[in-house]
């Protein structure tokens, strides 16, 4: 059992740390007011709580300075690469793995600095916010706090804690509204994308995320914002380019499959009942009607 990994001080929240190499070591730890900071150099971990019990007693932002990590809650993953911060705490089960050589600073903001309700808090924990210029504000602060090699004073400190705490319930605030321009601007974004790959038969909420650097919650999070799902966006785009092939005069020569395989439905008998409930006739009927 590896107590502190968490940066916080009670006994329930110890932790199991298993490693097939040496246990972290502590480099340096500081009290910023309300936050408490610890700064830790490991390699192999897999990090878990010891015993377990829901507790309200805060958040906490973990910084990667060097390497990666994976941190799980809630049934998310989000991967946590050098420079990015993310968010969990102990009201769900959490779990912190790493293959590799890595740094990371843990920041452990007591509970009563903060005033965030719980659903604010389930949309910040184990999701990538690197597209939140608040995320970006923290992990700079964090980040200098992590190469700094001085301790701040009091005075100091307790501003910088402040700050910490200003920065959550800014990326909060931000979060909470990310339904408005910079989410139309991504979800304009993030369909392009698809537009530009439709042809392929493995889109998905994962691969789009992959490729724009995004966690699949956070990308599923923006769909539902402006009421659809990738897939159902990704399907009505598909069912869209075939019917206008259909029409085609280029294409009277081609069967219907081989349209419906270029735009990324290789099962006929899938496509034929998409295509039917979406234009109301099948599609060797729809074709021969249309000319």
């Amino acid at each position: 059992m590896f107590s502190g990994y968490l940066g916080v001080e009670h006994v329930r929240d110890d932790v199991v740390l298993r490693s097939a190499g040496p246990l972290p070591e502590l480099v340096w730890q500081v009290r910023l007011g309300d936050v408490k900071c610890c700064l830790f150099d490991g390699a192999d971990v897999d990090v878990s709580p010891h015993r377990w019990e829901p507790a309200g007693d805060g958040m906490v932002v973990g910084y990667m300075a060097r390497g990666v990590v994976l941190v799980t809650q809630d049934r998310q993953t989000v991967e946590v690469r050098a420079g990015r911060i993310v968010l969990y705490d102990g009201v769900t089960r959490y779990r912190i793995r790493s293959a590799a050589r890595h740094r990371f600073l843990i920041a452990h903001v007591r509970a009563s600095a903060l005033r965030l309700r719980r659903e604010s808090r389930d949309s910040l924990v184990a999701t990538d916010l690197s597209g939140f210029p608040a995320a970006t504000a923290l992990a700079g602060m964090l980040g200098a706090l992590a190469g700094s090699s001085g301790e701040p004073n009091a005075a100091a400190a307790a501003h910088l804690g402040d700050a910490v705490v200003a920065c959550l319930h800014a990326l909060a605030a931000e979060v909470r509204g990310v339904g408005g321009d910079r989410s139309a601007a991504l979800f304009a974004e993030l369909t392009g994308w698809l537009d530009g790959n439709l042809a392929d038969p493995d889109l998905s909420a994962e691969r789009l995320a992959a490729a724009k650097f995004l966690s699949a919650r956070y990308v599923r999070k923006v769909f539902a914002d402006h009421d659809t799902t990738v897939s159902a966006y990704v399907r009505t785009q598909r069912l869209e380019r075939i019917r206008d092939d259909l029409l085609a005069p280029w294409s009277v020569h081609l069967p219907v499959s081989a349209v419906a395989a270029r735009w990324g439905f290789p099962d006929a008998s899938v496509f034929t009942r998409a295509f039917t409930r979406q234009f109301g006739a099948a599609p060797q009927r729809f074709r021969r009607a249309a000319r």
